[in-house]
């Protein structure tokens, strides 16, 4: 049992000092500095070991490279201490030590070290990069990030012709690069290259045609998303039909309308799965114009997010399901409506009929109490395992419905985020289905409820019910409340049944959950003990 826990953003992680000197903007990071710490080391170990788990090293990390600092590195990379990918910024100047210090620590890194993804996102200055990148042919480097408005025309041909040509990721999205840039990028791509990410950048057709007649016949991923002004031709369309090894291809926001997609999917890379096409005006038009040319290809995923389809456009994908490959669909921010819904829910039977998992997002679609009602009729019929309801205003006569149908469905993950209207009513209700599906050892693992007005007595039935279900991993949606006097098996079965959650005939099935959900506790703590003890007597 766990609730989710949400990453601290890079601005709290950045608590720089990490046990060395520091420049004067930065006198007021609360680590101590290298001569003040404590005899044993621990300010600066400590220090240094925050830094390190959570991937981030700082500018002023690189400022002092010593024999007790490589020391410390050597400790926290060699324990596995460290993941094998790394946020690292060697932005420069470095008033009084040059970038020699730099450069020599960021060899040490990324040459001693099973390090495999480097991230130089968003720098403000890129002097020495190319000395930085220098190094990366010594290293287990094959994923290289230069994003966020630091490639521009006055540095592109000089850090791009210093890429080495074993990096097999290469993103640099966002970036403003245009399509004379493109030129140069086409002309540096690494011959082995799986995937590129050039999304929000401010190229045309031009700029993607020049780089699909350059893209490596190895490339299975491109993105260009958010490049407003790329239109689909047909000289596009044709050479992505030529690309064999291209499995992902993401075109959110661009400029694709009705006419753009038909001529897109007439032509789509012949091994194609994944296929993000969101805020690109399909309308109803759009949708029915490529829905029958889906029982013609691979895909396996289709994100049709934001392209103002209405229940028209919902029926003719609908009435596809049946016949072709789709295993995600995402119909997120349209409008279809509860009629929408109907055409999906009927569909929903057939789809991913060979026993594949299937996957369906209606956020923010409209569907409302009696769409929500229409789908989970269907729950127990379908193959869906994951269902995103995100803002579908959906109340809690909606939510009664799915609990009444949950237990007895394959859901995995039910997302109910920014349902308001859910309430207590509803999370009780959802409460009672979560601790039936534990015990009928259904699959449900996930339940997400952010934003959907819980209070007190709906956050109390929730905590009861992931108590009772051993197989619920993440729960979001009842964080700020705490239950203390549920503090032992026969209580949390007391509270239970006088919430309703259970019944007399459950009682001692639901007991017997609790107390093996203890010992497994008390399982970990003793070995987390003797693991310490064992550590304690090897210093």
């Amino acid at each position: 049992m766990k609730t989710s826990k949400y990453l601290l953003s890079a601005a709290i992680v950045a608590m720089f000092a990490c046990g060395i000197m520091i420049e004067e903007s930065f006198a007021t990071a609360n680590t101590p500095p290298l001569e003040k710490d404590d005899e044993d080391g621990s300010n600066r170990a400590a220090a240094l070991a925050q830094v390190l788990e959570d991937q981030w090293i700082p500018a002023n990390l690189l400022q002092r490279v010593s024999p007790e600092l490589l020391a410390d590195l050597n400790v926290f990379f060699t324990t596995g201490n460290l993941g094998t990918n790394i946020f690292l910024n060697p932005d420069v100047p470095i008033a009084g030590v040059g970038q020699r210090a730099n450069t020599a620590l960021v060899r040490h890194i990324l040459t001693e070290y099973n390090i495999n993804e480097l991230n130089l996102r968003g720098l403000s200055s890129v002097a020495n990069l190319p000395e930085v990148l220098a190094i990366l042919p010594e290293s287990s480097i094959h994923t290289l990030r230069l994003t966020d408005h630091f490639i521009d025309a006055t540095n592109i041909q000089t850090i791009l012709s210093a890429l080495p040509s074993s990096i097999k990721h290469l993103h640099l999205n966002a970036n403003g690069l245009r399509d004379a840039d493109m030129q140069v990028v086409a002309q540096h791509l690494p011959p082995s290259l799986m995937t590129l990410n050039l999304a929000a950048n401010n190229m045309t057709a031009v700029g993607v045609e020049t780089i699909l007649r350059a893209l490596p016949l190895t490339v299975t991923e491109l993105n260009i998303d958010h490049n407003s002004k790329v239109r689909m031709t047909p000289q596009i369309a044709q050479l992505l039909s030529s690309k064999g090894a291209l499995k992902s291809l993401h075109m959110y926001q661009n400029c694709i309308g009705q006419d753009g997609a038909q001529l897109l999917f007439s032509s789509l890379p012949p091994n194609l799965i994944s296929l993000y096409l969101g805020a690109n005006d399909l309308d109803d038009a759009g949708a029915q114009a490529i829905a029958p040319l889906l029982r013609n290809c691979k895909l396996e995923v289709l994100d049709l997010a934001m392209n103002d389809i209405e229940s028209t456009g919902a029926r003719a994908i609908a009435a596809e399901l049946p016949n072709c490959k789709l295993r995600n669909l995402c119909l997120y921010g349209n409008r279809i409506g509860v009629l929408g819904a109907q055409e999906i829910a009927r569909a929903l039977p057939t789809a991913g009929n060979d026993g594949a998992k299937f996957t369906l997002d209606l956020s923010h679609s409209g569907i409302g109490d009696e769409g929500a009602q229409e789908i989970a009729a269907t729950l127990p019929m379908s193959e869906l395992r994951i269902l995103i309801l995100d803002g579908a205003d959906i109340g809690a006569a909606g939510v009664r419905a799915l609990a009444r149908q949950l237990s007895h469905s394959n859901i995995e993950v039910l997302n109910l985020w920014n349902n308001r209207g859910m309430g207590d009513a509803g999370a009780t209700a959802l409460a009672r289905a979560i601790v039936e599906s534990g015990l009928n050892e259904r699959p449900l693992h996930s339940v997400l409820l952010v934003n959907c007005g819980i209070g007190a007595e709906g956050a109390r039935a929730l905590y009861i019910a992931i108590c009772l279900n051993s197989h619920i991993t993440e729960l979001e949606g009842i964080e700020g409340y705490s239950f203390p006097d549920l503090n032992s098996p026969d209580k949390i079965v007391e509270a239970a049944i006088s919430m309703g959650l259970i019944d007399e005939t459950q009682k001692e099935k639901a007991r017997g959950i609790l107390e093996a959900h203890d010992r497994e506790i008390a399982r970990i703590k003793a070995r987390r003990q003797a693991e310490q003890e064992e550590n304690d007597d090897a210093e």
